[in-house]
Order: C-alpha cells, then sequence, then structure tokens
C-alpha cells in the first residue's frame, strides 16, 4: 500500500521497511530520516500494528503504515489496453455491419481478483464501444477512453504497471513503473518485458501469476 503524494524518498525507504516486515527497524534509517525530512518516531497502534509517523507539536499523526499484512502487489495500479491486450485485435464484422470483440473468461477473474485485493484497475482505449464500457462495469474496472494516451493524467495513479501492445500506447508506457507486453506485441515495445500469451488468450491471467510470486 502506497499512500499518495508523499515525497518519493519516503515511499522508496517505507516500501523497503515493508518488506522487512518483523525485522527490527534500522535505526540508521530513522537518522537519514530525520536529518532529511524532521522529526520522525514509531507508533504502536492497540491492536499492535505499527506506523511511522512524523511528530507535530506532540501529536502522533500517521505518516505510513509500517507493518501488517504483506503487500500483494508493489503496484498501486494497473492500467491495461483494451484492443490487442483483452482481446486478439482484431475487430469481427456481422453481415449487418456490427462490431464484436472476443475476450478471455480468464481475464474477467484475473481482474476482478486485483481488484478483490486493493489494486486499482483501469482499463484504456482509444475506442468508445458500448461493449468496452459493459466489459468495464462486468468486471468493475475503471475506464479511461482517450486517443492520445500519453496525455492520460497519471498524477493520482501511485505506483503503477501498465499492459499494452502498440506503438500508440508507447508515450504511456514511458511513464509507468513497469510495462508488460503480450507475445505478439508490436516490435516498438520490444523493450518491455513480453509475457508469454497473446493478445485475446488470457494475458491478464498470466499477469496474476506474476504478481503474487513477489
Amino acid at each position: 500500500m502506497i499512500i499518495k503524494d508523499l515525497p518519493e524518498r519516503i515511499k522508496q525507504l517505507a516500501l523497503q521497511r515493508q518488506q522487512e516486515r518483523y525485522n527490527p527497524h534500522d535505526e540508521d534509517i530513522d537518522l537519514e530520516l530525520e536529518a532529511e525530512f524532521g522529526n520522525f518516531d514509531w507508533f504502536l497502534t492497540p491492536e499492535g500494528r505499527e506506523f511511522w509517523t512524523k511528530i507535530n507539536d506532540g501529536d502522533f499523526s500517521p505518516f505510513y503504515e509500517l507493518y501488517g499484512p504483506d503487500p500483494v502487489s508493489d503496484f498501486d495500479t494497473i492500467l491495461i489496453d483494451f484492443d490487442g491486450v483483452l482481446t486478439n485485435g482484431k475487430i469481427n464484422l456481422t453481415h449487418d455491419g456490427e462490431a464484436f470483440r472476443e475476450v478471455h473468461s480468464r481475464d474477467l477473474r484475473a481482474i476482478r481478483e486485483m481488484i478483490a485485493k486493493g489494486i486499482r484497475v483501469i482499463i484504456v482505449t482509444a475506442s468508445d464501444s458500448p461493449i468496452i464500457k459493459q466489459y468495464a462495469k462486468k468486471v468493475k474496472a475503471e475506464l479511461i477512453v482517450c486517443r492520445e494516451k500519453g496525455e492520460i493524467n497519471t498524477s493520482d495513479f501511485g505506483i503503477f504497471g501498465f499492459v499494452c501492445d502498440d506503438v500508440w500506447d508507447l508515450k504511456l508506457a514511458e511513464k509507468a513503473a513497469k510495462v508488460w507486453t503480450p507475445a505478439d506485441a508490436d516490435q516498438s515495445l520490444s523493450k518491455f518485458e513480453k509475457l508469454q500469451t497473446k493478445g485475446g488468450d488470457g494475458v491478464i491471467a498470466e499477469l496474476v501469476t506474476i504478481l503474487w510470486q513477489k
């Protein structure tokens, strides 16, 4: 869990502390923080959970939760491109000219699982298709419709990962802490981590197995 709008230095050290749960806290880190950000101390809640706190006129104000449940993921938010990730990128047309897309049931389960574990999931797409809106509603994910994905405001996403497949996703991908692509993604994204699954075949189902191994 990352609390938004804290200095990046605090986030990094607090995340490190979370990963060291149950170990005695390192006083060198305390001194380093005190010199850089002011007076810090520890506070024990009635439930026995410790908080990193900042003292202000004798009052303890919770600043960052240190111990407690292990974080299920290093990410606050996962962005998922729709076409080419949740689908195979093809748009099928009926004889009446209506468009339809195929999605994998394992991805529905995987997205719901991420949300249940506290990860914010946002589907991003350039298409205003009602099918995509229905899908986002079905899995209880947020939806952003934006043709220029690089212009999406990411300031409230916290630490976020992005699953994408095409060159149009590149500008947004450059802002992400981590990027994954389907096995059949465009070559323009070759520098990012490539999954073994092709678009539409359960990409997100593969991703959650990676996240839960952390």
